[in-house]
């Protein structure tokens, strides 16, 4: 599986009445990965995308996005993944079952 760490930000339509509408194109083209979320990170998902890159996911999150728009996405990658944090337990569960 191919787990990847997501981070974004909508800069230019952050205050604005365009705002929620951008963020709900970008959650919807999220929705298309099975993914989990921790309420605490903000701006940030983890989703599963299994025969995906980063570039393929990339491409698929910037369609709906401005160029000013900032995103990272990272792979999480199996084995040798080393990673550590402070998440619900859920998304930890999630996480280890993917991952490990």
């Amino acid at each position: 599986m191919s787990v990847y760490f997501v981070n974004w930000n909508l800069n230019k339509e952050k205050g604005s009445a365009g705002y929620s509408k951008a963020r709900a194109d970008l959650l919807s083209k999220l929705a298309s990965f099975d993914r989990i979320s921790d309420q605490g990170l903000e701006s940030s998902m983890f989703i599963d995308a299994p025969n995906w890159n980063a570039r393929d996911v990339s491409d698929h999150l910037r369609s709906v996005m401005d160029d000013n728009d900032r995103l990272m996405v990272v792979i999480l990658q199996y084995p040798g993944s080393n990673y550590s944090g402070w998440l619900d337990s859920n998304v930890v569960n999630w996480l280890n079952k993917r991952v490990y």
